[in-house]
């Protein structure tokens, strides 16, 4: 049995990881899981929100992690795909910009919900902006505890 195997974490806009990893766990709607070399095909949803943690050396002292919002996660032929609809290396977390980005989003969802007569495309720019509210404050809520 390989002792690694290849794992690609990404998003809709772009690749966050691709290499071979020892173990990964991935937060699951019922949980986190983990997938080690030789796992059995797996399709399943992502958790609402959660953190991807992938072991790079068999000892575990080399780790990357990833924030990730919704998405799948797939095992098939020896490959893990893990795609998140918002996602982010958690290194990469700068969380006095991000309140920023979370400080505009509010205001830009309050000048939409707050307009006289809304079209039905500012009622998908409304959506879209909860939806991105809510990415910047996990990221927030993640830099807080870390």
């Amino acid at each position: 049995m390989a002792s690694t195997y290849h794992c690609v974490v990404a998003t809709p806009t772009r690749k966050l990881f691709d290499g071979d990893v020892y173990f990964a766990s991935v937060p699951g709607g019922d949980g986190s899981f983990g997938i080690l070399p030789g796992h059995e095909l797996l399709m399943a949803l992502n958790a609402k929100s959660g953190i991807v943690t992938l072991n790079l050396d068999e000892s575990g002292s080399q780790k990357e992690e990833f924030i990730i919002s919704e998405g799948a996660t797939q095992m098939f032929n020896g490959m893990l795909t893990v795609l998140g609809r918002f996602g982010k290396n958690v290194k990469d977390i700068d969380a006095e910009a991000v309140q920023l980005s979370a400080r505009d989003m509010q205001e830009h969802i309050s000048e939409l919900e707050n307009k006289p007569e809304r079209t039905p495309q500012d009622e998908v720019e409304l959506e879209s902006s909860r939806d991105r509210l809510k990415w910047y404050e996990m990221q927030v809520d993640y830099a807080g505890q870390h």
